[in-house]
């Protein structure tokens, strides 16, 4: 019918606009995602300096979540701080998994 076709229109319509800008973005975001988050992340906890040695290795805020105690130690990042970003990517990881209310 009537219906179908004009989907399909829209469906084309949306594949031909996502090569524009819009794909972009997303890749920005998920992909080559923009270091200013990590920068944003570590700058809130006051560990802006330590942002060199993320880059270095290629981590950003993507890839902390996957971060160990180790792995952290080899980066060369102090007791300290490594202590305290374990534990706010914790924090973050509970914000963004819905919480289960207990009754």
């Amino acid at each position: 019918g009537a219906d179908s076709s004009y989907a399909d229109a829209s469906l084309s319509f949306l594949a031909s606009s996502t090569c524009g800008n819009s794909a972009v973005k997303v890749k920005k975001f998920f992909g080559a995602e923009p270091p200013h988050l990590l920068h944003q992340f570590l700058n809130g906890l006051g560990y802006e300096y330590l942002m060199k040695k993320f880059e270095k290795h290629k981590v950003g805020m993507m890839e902390l979540p996957y971060l160990t105690e180790a792995q952290m130690r080899q980066m060369k990042i102090p007791a300290g701080p490594r202590m305290r970003i374990l534990h706010e990517v914790q924090l973050l990881r509970q914000q963004q998994q819905p919480v289960q209310q207990h009754h």
